[in-house]
């Protein structure tokens, strides 16, 4: 639901700057301390190490992440609706608090490897509230105008977070060892993320002068500026059967496949060519660095260009990444293919939040969401054991590559078939062509 506005009410600030932007910072800073980057910690510098002092197989303790990636495509619709019943703010603070609980868990592991697999799933199933799908919902209340900036801003905490974790929990792995390192963190993140959420992230906009921070050097706002103050619900069916719902689904669920099909495979693709595995590395750090600029810069073009354009430009980027690496070996053209990749990824979750916000009413804004991250995240279950079981059967990915480039390019042109609808009539645009999908 919308908070109602008093227009009477002065924009708040701090330090000067308008408070939405501080909301949409803390918004980063969250998902830069969530569940995302402490999986990177967690699967990325931890499985190895815990394989090594317990003799477990490399291949369980990396089914661990399997398991976790399982919970949170279930656990994310749940997560969505609770944000959408109980207000993100609630469902982001419980998650804060017991994902140092959780995490302690890891820290005590003895060498059971049952006790291993039940520590990571409570970490997914916790940790699931600091998600995308609470933090951007929380920003599409207090941007309309400048809504894709603010995402990106948001959504380049993951990639901030996935960077400077793993670098301090090494850091701490030094000093302290690996079991105070991952406690230490945890904590860390909750003292800083409970003060800030109850600053910021739990307020509501008072006056419409408070949406997108401010519009235009605080020109008087308008009618078109304000949210859309009261939105007609039909039942949530009706709008998982709409076209726009499908066409998001569909196009994510193949991009979930074919993005982390490549990047996951991507260091034995790179070998294949000839690429040694420090070179590969380093090309690795290109991917990280784009990632994170691609989210910000994409969320302004989302806000001033037409969106479809935008979303079918950045899809195209990994395709011809593909093309790229099936063409020619080499760093250089290795380089280019990693760019090209990370504009995708990069770009995608801006274009799948900003597309939902667009489309339908803030109210069920986290179950939609939800729904299409999930079938995202299934996508990138299959795609990646799917590339290598080709390359396991044909001995090479070049098939690989030209059909995930063929299926990356058909998502991208799936965009143009959305509607053309402004937020202010995207509700009445979904219903209108909800009965044709079920005809």
């Amino acid at each position: 639901m919308n908070a109602p506005y008093s227009h009477e009410s002065s924009a708040r600030r701090v330090l000067a700057i308008p408070i939405a932007w501080w909301v949409a910072a803390s918004t980063a800073i969250g998902l830069a301390l969530g569940y995302s980057a402490f999986s990177a910690v967690i699967f990325g510098q931890l499985t190895l190490p815990l394989s090594e002092e317990f003799s477990w197989s490399l291949a369980k303790a990396t089914g661990a992440h399997s398991l976790a990636t399982a919970i949170i495509v279930i656990a994310a619709p749940l997560v969505g609706a609770a944000s959408d019943r109980f207000g993100a703010w609630r469902v982001i603070a419980f998650s804060i608090a017991a994902l140092p609980l959780a995490l302690a868990q890891i820290a005590i592991v003895n060498g059971s490897l049952v006790h291993f697999y039940v520590a990571v799933g409570l970490i997914a199933i916790v940790g699931a509230g600091t998600l995308p799908v609470t933090y951007t919902k929380i920003l599409v209340t207090w941007f309309e105008r400048r809504r894709g900036l603010a995402l990106g801003i948001c959504l380049a905490g993951v990639g901030a977070g996935m960077s400077v974790i793993p670098m301090a929990f090494q850091w701490l792995a030094q000093g302290l060892g690996w079991r105070a390192a991952v406690l230490a963190i945890a904590v860390a993140m909750a003292c800083l993320m409970l003060p800030l959420g109850w600053l910021f992230l739990r307020q509501q906009p008072r006056s419409p002068r408070e949406i997108d921070g401010g519009i235009e050097n605080g020109r008087r706002a308008s009618a078109a500026d304000a949210p859309v103050a009261a939105e007609r619900l039909r039942p949530l069916r009706e709008y998982c059967l709409s076209r726009s719902f499908v066409i998001l689904a569909a196009v994510f669920a193949v991009l979930g496949v074919a993005n982390l099909g490549l990047v996951v495979n991507f260091m034995s693709i790179l070998r294949e060519e000839g690429l040694d595995p420090s070179t590969a590395a380093r090309l690795f750090g290109v991917f990280g660095a784009s990632f994170t600029v691609t989210r910000i810069v994409t969320g302004w073009f989302l806000d001033r260009f037409p969106p479809r354009i935008v979303a079918l430009a950045i899809t195209l980027c990994p395709a011809f990444g593909a093309l790229v690496l099936f063409a020619g070996d080499g760093v250089a053209n290795a380089s280019f293919a990693m760019v090209l990749f990370a504009i995708g990824m990069g770009g995608e979750f801006d274009v799948m939040a900003f597309f939902v916000a667009r489309y339908f009413p803030k109210a069920l804004y986290g179950r939609l969401y939800a729904g299409i991250y999930s079938l995202y995240n299934c996508g990138a279950m299959l795609g990646p054991v799917s590339v290598a079981h080709y390359h396991d059967v044909n001995g090479s990915f070049s098939g690989a590559l030209l059909m995930l480039s063929a299926a990356m390019a058909a998502a991208a042109f799936a965009f143009l078939a959305l509607p053309s609808a402004v937020d202010g009539r995207r509700e009445q645009a979904v219903l209108d062509e909800a009965p044709r999908v079920r005809a």
